[in-house]
């Protein structure tokens, strides 16, 4: 499990356009293509190395009028994902 505190940046492999508004993240070394959803996109569109993961969601929060903990909760689910699919480094 990471740590709220944590801050992620993009992995190297990985190259990402929106469209529609909608990130699409293809990640080379696997061939892997993700499609993210409103929610996902806007955390992906954040990560540049700067950001701890609890301001994430405190944005996340804020923008979609989510409770703190439920925020905290999402950004932290859909991180764990992303590093599991090398999509992230922390």
């Amino acid at each position: 499990m990471i740590s709220i505190s944590a801050t992620p940046d993009l992995h190297p492999q990985v190259a990402t356009r929106s469209i529609e508004g909608q990130a699409i993240v293809v990640l080379a070394d696997s061939g892997e293509v993700a499609i993210l959803n409103d929610t996902g996109t806007f955390l992906w569109e954040q990560v540049n190395g700067t950001h701890l993961l609890s301001e994430l969601a405190a944005r996340l929060a804020l923008a979609y009028g989510l409770d703190l903990a439920d925020a905290e909760r999402d950004t932290l689910e859909f991180f764990e994902t992303l590093l599991i699919m090398d999509a992230v480094v922390l």
